[in-house]
Parts: structure tokens; sequence; C-alpha cells
């Protein structure tokens, strides 16, 4: 199975009169997330199911991601994503899903830098995910165990600096 991690885009400051769970996303965060998506989209991407964290947030992240894929992809709301889960109920949830080719995570760090460091056996490695990076792990579910190989990070750095660098067309 494959499993892609996205971090929520650039968010709303926190601040008074702003519950921290209902923060939505700035012009900026929409804007990063939707490149990331495209560019995965046109890479081949296919999700079969969104996990989703329940804050806002993650919730217009993911229904940004699922427009960019398929509107009738089924989005399941866990709290096993919030930013202090422990990854352990993550792991436990992924295995139930594990019948599904591409499950695409939308959620918050530390919790998803930790979620991949566990799945790839280095629980003291260190990634961390700008917002709205995108991160592929292909894994393997074995006994009662899963096991990662990481194949590569896309962050919003990344898009604007290919897109930037792409020759631009000639006209007469």
């Amino acid at each position: 199975m494959t499993v892609l991690m996205l971090r929520h885009g650039q968010a709303e400051p926190r601040g008074p009169g702003i519950a921290d769970s209902e923060r939505k996303l700035t012009r900026k965060g929409v804007r990063d997330v939707r490149r990331v998506m495209e560019v995965a989209r046109k890479a081949g991407v296919r999700i079969t199911a969104v996990l989703r964290s329940p804050l806002r947030r993650a919730v217009d992240t993911a229904a940004i991601a699922v427009k960019a894929f398929d509107p009738e992809i089924d989005v399941i709301e866990t709290t096993s994503l919030l930013p202090d889960a422990a990854t352990a109920l993550t792991i436990k949830e992924l295995q139930a899903y594990a019948s599904k080719d591409c499950l695409l995570l939308v959620g918050h760090e530390p919790h998803l830098s930790a979620l991949a460091a566990d799945l790839l056996g280095c629980s003291d490695l260190r990634i961390r995910l700008k917002k709205a990076a995108l991160l592929r792990i292909d894994v393997r579910v074995g006994k009662g165990a899963l096991e990662g190989e990481l194949h590569w990070i896309l962050n919003p750095r990344l898009v604007r600096s290919v897109r930037a660098a792409r020759p631009k067309k000639m006209t007469d």
C-alpha cells in the first residue's frame, strides 16, 4: 500500500478569538496545497481513500486534495491524526485500511514526521514536513507490523522552483 502524508497548508495565525481547531487556511496555504496536489496528480499519483484530522486546517487541505484527484474519494475523519496523537494509534488504523492501494493522510506536525519515522523503522529519524508538503512511503503489511520505504517528499518550495525553471514559450 502507498501511504501519502500531507501536512496542512499555511493557516491563520493563532490569536484571541480564534480557536486553534477552527483556524482556516490562508490564501497562500490554499495555493500551496493546490500546486503540490497538481504536481502529484501529473506525476501519476492515484488516491483511493483519505484519512484526515478533524481540525479545520486539515479539513480544508483534504478538501483541496480530493478536488484535485476525484471528488468521489472516501474521506474519513480520525482523531488518530491530531498533532499530539500517538503514532501507534495511526499505525493500527492504517492496518485496517491495508486493502487500499493509496491512502492519503492529512494531518499535522509533529505527528506526521514521527509517524513517517516509525513506518520507516527509525524512530530517531528527524523529518520536518513543511506546510503543504507531501511525503510518499510504500508500506508492506506483515503479521501485525508495517514496514515502509521512503520514495519522495514534495514541498511547495520545490514545486515553485520547478515551475520557475521551466523555459518560457517563445512567440514570434
